[in-house]
């Protein structure tokens, strides 16, 4: 082998190290904030009467499932040699019925090419029966109610229904590398029992690698797909986000030192004014029950020395 080969080699592997660190933890981050604030906003009441609210609430719980199970303890395993589920009797049965069903078994080798193709077709086949059940039931009770509430019925579902689709197309897009790799796999290396070089076997274990953690990155994306593709989300994103500076202000006694715009921003135009009046007319009462500092002043002046 090579100096040149022999550095790309080594350069590859170095990099498969280096991505095994890092990335993982970006992934675990950003989806289990990401997935904990998709429960939060999809309980709320404005969104959880909706049938495709409840597929995102259950989409979401799952993803911080696969995120605690799969990607967390992937990680510990192969970057911190912990394995928790060689020490848990439980974790070690939970994971080998998430990871080793029984499909799986069957066709081992195509497992990959099951686990890309399989969640997008379950996805797509759920969602667009899910979608054209929530148009029938809108249907049948639209003429009971009014225009205006059927028309925001119908704008939640469309937007819903935009952001299931984005969400199918980036899903498809991510997984597709790595069901490209896979079919490789099982074409060349599994069937025809292709022999790779010292370059090539670097090349092949950086490629799926990447591709394999770019496809573990579905669960982590779903909040900021929502994010981009939904206004009622961003809308009830928003007030989440008020409720929570609200909450934690008033409880550390902070709203007095803030400024008028952020107390509108935070409390509301109508509650803001309503409480600035009941302040001024609180202080006009004490002015007008007191004395006023500069009479008082004057009174005592005018007073003659005995």
């Amino acid at each position: 082998m090579s100096n040149t080969t022999s550095d790309l080699v080594q350069k590859l592997n170095i990099a498969t190290y280096w991505i095994d660190q890092i990335y993982p933890l970006l992934q675990i981050a950003f989806g289990t904030f990401g997935n904990v604030f998709n429960i939060i906003i999809f309980s709320r009441r404005a969104l959880r009467s909706n049938p495709c609210s409840l597929y995102f609430l259950v989409g979401s719980i799952d993803n911080c499932v696969v995120i605690g199970i799969g990607i967390c303890s992937r990680y510990l395993a192969s970057s911190w040699y912990w394995d928790p589920s060689a020490t848990n009797i439980v974790l070690c049965k939970l994971r080998n019925f998430v990871i080793y069903s029984s499909l799986t078994l069957a066709l081992c080798f195509f497992a990959p090419i099951i686990s890309c193709i399989l969640p997008i077709v379950l996805m797509s086949i759920f969602g667009i029966l899910m979608i054209l059940n929530v148009r029938r039931v809108h249907n049948q009770v639209g003429r009971h109610i009014n225009n205006a509430r059927n028309e925001r019925l119908h704008s939640n579902d469309r937007q819903l229904a935009m952001m299931l689709l984005f969400q199918i197309l980036i899903t498809t897009l991510i997984s597709t590398p790595y069901f490209a790799l896979a079919i490789y796999n099982a074409v060349a290396i599994v069937m025809f029992r292709y022999k790779l070089s010292p370059s090539e076997l670097a090349s092949y274990n950086f490629a799926n690698n990447l591709f394999r953690l770019l496809h573990y990155t579905n669960p982590v994306i779903t909040f900021y797909i929502y994010t981009l593709t939904g206004p009622k989300f961003r809308v009830e994103m928003k007030h989440c986000i008020q409720h929570g500076l609200k909450s934690v202000l008033t409880a550390i006694g902070l709203v007095r030192y803030l400024p008028l715009r952020a107390r509108q921003v935070l409390f509301g135009e109508n509650q803001v004014m309503n409480t600035i009046n009941i302040i001024s007319l609180s202080q006009s009462r004490r002015r007008g029950n007191g004395v006023h500092p500069t009479q008082q002043k004057t009174t005592m002046s005018m007073t003659p020395v005995a």
